[in-house]
């Protein structure tokens, strides 16, 4: 089988919300190995990365390193389609607020 190759952006808020750090995708060829951008928008919050594999489908789950800690995104992981035309751009919460606890328990 040939190699695929697929550009996928994702758009992450930067501030109060998110933070800042770096984001990254980590993919199900190799779930330890970071794939960084390719390019960064000049604004930082929009990263666009290459996957490249031998299958039709990769599954991927974008990821934030920040402080030199990794933050996965919230849900299931993402299926990117390596065959065909596909331009989303994932929209990931990566960091969230911890609910707040009441002493009563």
């Amino acid at each position: 089988m040939t190699d695929m190759t697929k550009k996928l952006s994702g758009h992450f808020v930067s501030g109060t919300r998110q933070g800042t750090g770096t984001l990254i995708i980590r993919t199900d060829l190799d779930w330890e190995r970071d794939v960084y951008p390719i390019e960064v928008s000049s604004d930082g919050n929009t990263g666009s990365f290459e996957v490249e594999a031998q299958q039709p489908f990769v599954n991927f789950k974008p990821c934030l390193i920040k402080n030199r800690s990794l933050h996965r995104a919230v849900g299931p992981n993402n299926l990117l389609i390596l065959a065909g035309q596909d331009s989303r751009v994932l929209y990931p919460l990566l960091l969230q607020r911890r609910a707040a606890t009441s002493s009563l328990l």
